[in-house]
């Protein structure tokens, strides 16, 4: 066996500087700028804006998994070891047991979670993977104020000890929504990983709705 602390190492972000805190990031990662740039034109309509959303989750889920989940050391017998006995590559992966949890705020969160559940799906241990869906609207005044939000229905299947709550959502608005939703899995049994709001787009003012718990 190799010295597994000899292929650790530290993932870091890159992220645009900020005051929000330790548990906001500002990503500066320019291939998603870039795409996240082209899906608020007003000249870029369907079916790109499909395409771009797709793009920019699987890629986001993807640094979520890197900065977020627990890793191990793992040894692979390679297509060399036919030939060599050197032919092992060994090194730091993901944890393929994590556990995870992707939350589907229907609906303009049911294409990001779909995107999120299917690259964890592939990356780790399906059986460790769930998805749960949750329906909401924003109650208004006769005035047309945001005053409030509804939730119609929920689907959530189980508790969330020990998990990675992830709630995929393209904008973080008024956020009555997400802090709904993230009040409702802290109701629930277990203490979970971490909970994480994953937006492309959030409000100055409700910057703090994208940390980590």
């Amino acid at each position: 066996m190799r010295d597994a602390a000899y292929y650790s190492y530290e993932y870091t972000l890159a992220e645009l500087k900020h005051h929000y805190g330790s548990n906001v990031h500002l990503l500066a990662e320019p291939v998603l700028l870039t795409q996240l740039a082209t899906l608020c034109r007003p000249e870029t309509l369907q079916p790109n804006v499909t395409y771009l959303v797709r793009d920019l989750y699987t890629h986001l889920v993807q640094i979520v998994m890197a900065h977020a989940l627990p890793r191990r050391y793992t040894e692979v017998r390679t297509r060399l070891f036919t030939a060599t006995p050197n032919g092992v590559w060994g090194g730091s992966v993901l944890d393929p047991d994590a556990r995870v949890i992707t939350v589907d705020i229907a609906r303009a969160g049911t294409l990001p979670s779909q995107v999120t559940f299917e690259a964890l799906t592939r990356l780790l241990d399906p059986n460790a993977v769930r998805q749960d869906h949750v329906y909401m609207n924003r109650v208004t005044d006769a005035a047309g104020t945001v005053i409030g939000t509804s939730v119609s229905g929920s689907k959530i299947g189980g508790d969330v000890e020990k998990a990675l709550v992830l709630f995929p959502d393209p904008m973080g608005a008024t956020g009555g929504s997400m802090l709904k939703a993230v009040s409702m899995y802290k109701e629930l049994h277990g203490q979970p990983r971490k909970l994480m709001a994953l937006h492309l787009i959030v409000k100055r003012q409700r910057m703090i709705i994208g940390q980590d718990r």
